[in-house]
């Protein structure tokens, strides 16, 4: 408690037990009571910092102080200053100065909350933010902090999703556009086979239509000569019978396979044949590297354009399947364009599966395959196309593993 009524009355107070520590100025118990009085002898001094000329537990605040009332005049204040001031020292070395700083006092009586500070005792809002305002600017930095922390990510987090969408976005065009090429080259491959088809058509239908002529011819003989009877006509009509379904089996097998017209042969610039396979061979998506490619000038050629497309994407598939089958470390297909005098050569090569020459021999056999849901028409079907436009396929096997494949053409004379 604070008692505003005189050190005297304060000390008095602790003496009779009605608190536990006292507060009066430094030098009070000294300058007003004898050394065997209670309030010396009975009351201790704590936290003692100094014992001479007096105790003192405090850093030393200005003692006993003069002022002047407002009605003074300025005359008569500084008469009374320079009087107190010319005063000689007492026996214990005091003396009259003048304080020029009581900042030391007033913190004290705010840190005790006494005195005029007494109302910091009483809780408000404004004095709470005063106590604890730093820890209020401390919390509101972090508070910004997490703000501006939870605002970058949700931006990071939105810009990742448009990434994202764009790339999902980018990856079906990607599928969109493997799938078509692969139906392209579905296409193609039944356009190719009714090349293919053709030449065993005319070797396959040749036996059932030559036993039909001779049936006919037979049976027209023995009308003529009169020779007919009911039996032996019913078995050679029979026997007709059963070669025109076998030439309409024949027939059928080829419409399943192909329906498109086969286009006539253009002038191509064999520069863009070569670059569209390989944008459709990139896009079906069977070979995760790029193809090396080398195309030492542009040549023209006399060819039907999308059997000669056709051609270069099944010597680019057959290198790939053969890599993937072998599961190749570093898979390579090298593609080269190339004059030989009057002939073009596209050569197909790749560091696949060894093999012999019995096994190229048997590649190029037409309606052998070993793969599942294969017609057997990959090489064979290019062996074709070739010889259909006059030129060659010439297989080669590498001695440290894979094929290389060499279509030769000749060149459009200008």
């Amino acid at each position: 408690m604070f008692l505003d009524s005189g050190s005297h009355n304060v000390l008095a107070s602790l003496l009779r037990g009605e608190g536990d520590v006292a507060t009066v100025p430094s030098c009070f118990l000294e300058d007003n009571y004898p050394e065997d009085h209670p309030f010396r002898k009975d009351l201790k001094p704590i936290n003692v910092l100094e014992s001479k000329p007096c105790v003192r537990s405090t850093p030393a605040y200005p003692n006993w102080a003069f002022s002047s009332s407002p009605g003074a005049s300025p005359e008569v204040a500084r008469d009374v200053l320079k009087t107190l001031l010319d005063m000689p020292t007492d026996s214990k070395g005091y003396r009259w100065s003048i304080a020029t700083n009581f900042s030391g006092t007033d913190q004290l009586y705010k840190d005790l909350k006494e005195g005029m500070y007494i109302i910091l005792n009483e809780w408000s809002l404004k004095t709470f933010f005063k106590e604890y305002k730093h820890w209020f600017f401390s919390l509101t930095v972090l508070l910004i902090c997490l703000a501006g922390y939870s605002a970058l990510l949700n931006y990071l987090v939105r810009k990742k999703t448009r990434q994202l969408q764009r790339s999902i976005k980018h990856q079906q065009v990607l599928q969109k556009r493997s799938r078509d090429s692969e139906a392209k080259f579905e296409s193609l491959q039944k356009l190719g086979i009714i090349g293919q088809m053709s030449s065993m058509i005319a070797h396959e239908l040749r036996q059932p239509l030559s036993t039909l002529r001779l049936y006919a011819q037979g049976l027209q003989r023995k009308l003529e000569r009169g020779e007919w009877s009911i039996e032996q006509s019913s078995e050679v009509l029979s026997k007709i019978v059963t070669q025109a379904e076998r030439a309409e089996q024949i027939v059928q097998s080829v419409r399943n396979y192909a329906k498109s017209k086969r286009s006539e042969k253009q002038e191509i610039c064999l520069t863009e044949i070569v670059n569209n396979a390989l944008y459709a061979f990139k896009q079906s998506g069977r070979f995760r590297r790029n193809v090396i490619v080398s195309i030492a000038e542009d040549i023209r050629l006399f060819a039907n354009p999308m059997e000669f497309e056709l051609a270069i994407l099944n010597l680019l598939r057959n290198s790939a399947d053969s890599l993937a089958s072998l599961n190749h470390k570093d898979p390579k297909i090298e593609l080269a364009v190339r004059r030989n005098g009057d002939f073009a050569e596209i050569e197909v090569k790749d560091n696949g599966v060894k093999v012999s020459e019995a096994d190229l021999q048997a590649a190029v056999v037409p309606l052998r395959s070993n793969k599942e849901n294969g017609l057997g028409i990959g090489l064979s079907l290019v062996n074709n196309i070739m010889e259909n436009h006059g030129g060659s396929l010439v297989l080669h096997a590498r001695k440290e593993g894979g094929v290389t494949a060499v279509l030769s053409l000749r060149i459009l004379e200008r």
